[in-house]
């Protein structure tokens, strides 16, 4: 996990859009690969995509979604950070 910049304590916001400027794509379960990157952040819902999965025995999570990657879908974004920050 990336160290943050932040003078004190950062708010959720600050955070996702600093995942937004690192291109961190995380763990996401409501993801068809189970990978998921943030694209934007509009009040409380985030917006994500799809991802594949870089790691080799989530090979088939992949093939079954290879029409999805790419695709965005919105999360609540507490969600989000929670799957991100722990």
């Amino acid at each position: 996990m990336k160290t943050l910049l932040y003078q004190g304590k950062p708010t959720q916001t600050e955070d996702l859009q600093k995942a937004i400027d690192d291109g961190i794509n995380f763990g996401c379960n409501h993801s068809p690969t189970i990978r998921a990157k943030l694209i934007e952040v509009k009040g409380g819902v985030s917006v994500l995509e799809v991802v594949e999965n870089p790691v080799s025995y989530m090979k088939e999570y992949n093939e079954k979604a290879k029409n999805e990657i790419g695709k965005r879908f919105t999360l609540p974004s507490y969600i989000v950070w929670n799957s991100i920050y722990f």
